[in-house]
């Protein structure tokens, strides 16, 4: 009987980064991917068509109740449908599944095992219990599997690489890259294999014999992060700092949000001198980190408005202008009268020039609570649609006193000039100099007679 490809054949086969691979300590190592069985029901007892139906819409109900998270309901209803076929393999490997991921790992080995005892003949029965295993350390057991596995499918890439996994954790390096090879033997398109090969040379120092199978890695695809990341790690060890500079830039553009690639850039521009690239290289991986706390904070509570406002605050610095408004919006889908979420996203807009959008939520902000961050962003926005007389209005509600505003007055006194209002120019000269006087440090004595601000007009 054939069986269900769930998301851990993917993770069997994944490639080798910066870091040796490192079985997890508390989950399954596994994502859930439930998709439509098609079991093959030959040498089974028959069944009849009403307890097929009930076998479907209980894999439907486990498959619907896994998206939402609800384990439970999902290994019930798994279960019901083993007691009506005990002998299918593929439920046993679904309820697996399913305990690997909610943390209950003797019981997703029990499954694993099953599954194989209901169908011996399946090589990749064995390859996923032995990367279950080899995800929770148990080496020797799931070596065994990998063994076994082969010895069914000795076409069978995934088991191979597995195995070379296992030999580069243990720091077997020559074992290692015999099965890596083995693998891309099978399937020469296997791109982890050839990264894999790569890495496990680097470790082994073959720096030079390492580059040729990652350049074939990157040859099959151009966008794999590992296998640049890992041409520069071996270019910085032949100290080829431009060289390693340009291999992690472009593992940047293919993932802009993994701090490692900074921190490994950051390396080859030291070497080369070019510090201000690097001081900005370690306040990206700064953000990065700061990013990643918000997002555990908020995967704690989803329903917690304020933590959708601060994600979007730092998204919002991090120049990720959609993302952070998909984040206000979910705040204010949670609280509509959130005046934070609703201020950041209005000064979004106003960068981006989706200006009408930006007043719009500065009136319903303003609305809620006259806040001068509410008028400052309005102002903002005024400005950038010309209109200075609003904006230097906001501006004094905001009781703004920057460089922007003295820039408003001035204009605003060129505007006045060309109509020929020579007075109310000069007013907003003056008050322009104030605020370049007060900025600049320049104040005007104790004794002096302070000249009345302008009123706006």
């Amino acid at each position: 009987m054939r069986t269900i490809c769930l998301s851990i054949c993917c993770l069997a086969i994944a490639g080798c980064g910066s870091e040796m691979p490192q079985p997890a300590a508390n989950s399954s190592g596994v994502t859930l991917n439930l998709r439509n069985p098609n079991g093959d029901n030959a040498g089974l007892p028959q069944l009849s068509v009403e307890e097929q139906q009930t076998i479907e819409q209980l894999i439907a109900s486990a498959r619907q109740a896994a998206e939402l998270r609800k384990s439970p309901q999902a290994i019930e209803a798994l279960s019901q449908a083993i007691g009506i076929d005990p002998s299918d393999s593929r439920l046993f490997r679904m309820r697996a599944d399913i305990y690997a991921f909610a943390g209950e790992l003797a019981s997703a080995r029990a499954d694993f095992s099953s599954a194989i005892l209901s169908d011996p003949t399946n090589a990749e029965l064995r390859n996923v219990r032995g990367y279950f295993l080899m995800a929770h350390g148990v080496y020797e057991d799931a070596l065994k599997d990998f063994a076994a596995a082969i010895r069914l499918d000795p076409k069978l890439t995934a088991a191979w690489n597995n195995r070379g996994l296992i030999f580069l954790q243990q720091e077997n390096f020559e074992e290692a890259i015999e099965q890596f090879q083995k693998a891309v033997e099978c399937d020469p398109g296997f791109v982890d294999g050839w990264n894999n090969i790569g890495f496990a040379q680097m470790k082994h120092g073959d720096l030079e014999q390492a580059l040729p199978n990652l350049e074939r890695a990157i040859q099959l695809n151009p966008s794999y992060v590992a296998a640049w990341n890992n041409r520069g790690l071996i270019n910085l060890k032949l100290k080829n700092y431009e060289a390693a500079c340009r291999a992690f830039s472009t593992a940047i553009e293919h993932d802009d949000l993994d701090a490692r690639w900074y921190g490994h850039r950051q390396v080859a521009l030291r070497e080369l001198e070019r510090f201000e690239e690097a001081a900005a290289d370690q306040r990206t991986i700064a953000w990065i980190k700061r990013l990643s706390n918000l997002t555990r904070h908020l995967n704690r509570d989803q329903k917690d408005a304020s933590r959708w406002v601060a994600r979007g605050d730092c998204l919002a610095d991090g120049d990720r202008h959609d993302a952070a408004i998909r984040n206000y919006t979910n705040a204010l889908t949670l609280e509509p009268s959130n005046t934070e979420a609703l201020n950041g996203r209005a000064r979004i807009h106003s960068r981006t020039g989706d200006l009408q959008k930006a007043l719009d939520d500065c009136e319903k902000s303003l609305v809620i609570e006259a806040s001068l961050e509410a008028f400052s962003i309005r102002g903002e926005t005024w400005l950038a649609m010309n209109n200075l007389d609003q904006a230097i209005e906001d501006f004094e509600s905001a009781r703004r006193f920057d460089e922007t505003f003295a820039r408003v007055y001035r204009d605003r006194a060129a505007q006045r000039n060309s109509r020929g209002d020579r007075s109310g120019a000069e007013n907003d000269r003056k008050a322009a100099q104030r605020i370049e006087d007060a900025l600049a440090g320049r104040l005007p004595p104790a004794n002096a007679v302070p000249t009345p601000f302008p009123e706006s007009e």
